[in-house]
C-alpha cells in the first residue's frame, strides 16, 4: 500500500468507527428504555385504580366529601350478567362527565374476600372511578344497609349537588336502560349550577 492512498483509507476507517460507536449509543438507550425499571404503557392506569371496604356509614360520608358534584353510585357485583353489561357505561360517565361536575363511586357487592378478583375486574376496565367494596358480603345484609329496595343488581342512586338523592334507578323490573342515566345525570348537571352547597352543619 502507498502513502498516497492511505489517507482516504484513514479517513474512511474513522467515519466506520464513528457510525459503530453512534449504534453502540442508541443501543445502549433502547436497553435502558426497555430494563426492568421501565413502566408498561399502561401502567399509570393500573396503579390509578383501587378498591376499599366500605360499609353504609363510609358511603354516606363518600357522598358527603363530593358536595357541589353530581354523584352517581353503581352497585354492581362481578356475578351479575346486567351489572358486567353496563359497568363500561359507567365508566364512560366518568370520563366523558367528570370536568362538568360528575363524580362516580362503585360498591361492588361481591363477597369481600373476592377482592382481588374485583380489582381485576376493574383494572381490565381502566376504572380510575372511586371504587369501593360492601363489607357485608353477599346477602340480604348488604342490601339492606345500602337501601337497595328492590334486592336486585344493578342498581344506581344519583345524588344532586347538595347531596341529596334525587333518583334510584332500579333494576327489579325491566332492563335499566343506559339513556335513562344519562338523561337523569345531565338534568341535574344542569341544574343549581353556580350555587354554594352547605353541609350537614350549615357550613360552605
Amino acid at each position: 500500500m502507498t502513502v498516497r492512498n492511505a489517507t482516504p483509507l484513514r479517513a474512511r476507517a474513522r467515519r466506520i468507527l464513528g457510525l459503530a460507536a453512534l449504534m453502540t449509543a442508541v443501543s445502549a438507550l433502547a436497553v435502558v428504555g426497555c430494563g426492568r425499571n421501565a413502566a408498561p404503557p399502561e401502567a399509570h392506569l393500573l396503579s390509578a385504580v383501587s378498591l376499599k371496604t366500605i360499609d353504609a356509614r363510609g358511603l354516606a360520608q363518600a357522598v358527603a366529601r363530593q358536595r357541589g358534584k353530581v354523584v352517581l353510585v353503581d352497585f354492581w357485583a362481578t356475578w351479575c350478567a346486567p351489572c358486567v353489561k353496563l359497568f363500561p357505561h359507567t365508566v364512560e360517565l366518568h370520563r366523558r362527565l367528570g370536568d362538568r361536575g360528575l363524580a362516580v363511586i362503585s360498591v361492588s357487592m361481591d363477597d369481600v374476600d373476592n377482592q382481588e378478583v374485583v380489582l381485576r375486574f376493574l383494572r381490565d376496565r381502566h376504572a380510575t372511578l372511586e371504587n369501593c367494596i360492601s363489607r357485608y358480603g353477599v346477602g340480604t345484609e348488604g342490601f339492606d344497609a345500602f337501601n337497595i329496595t328492590d334486592g336486585a343488581l344493578p342498581h344506581f342512586k344519583l345524588y344532586d349537588r347538595a347531596g341529596r338523592l334525587q333518583k334510584t334507578l332500579a333494576s327489579g323490573g325491566a332492563a335499566i336502560d343506559p339513556q335513562e342515566i344519562d338523561r337523569a345525570i345531565e338534568e341535574l348537571l344542569k341544574s343549581n349550577q353556580g350555587e354554594n352547597y352547605r353541609d350537614a352543619n350549615g357550613n360552605d
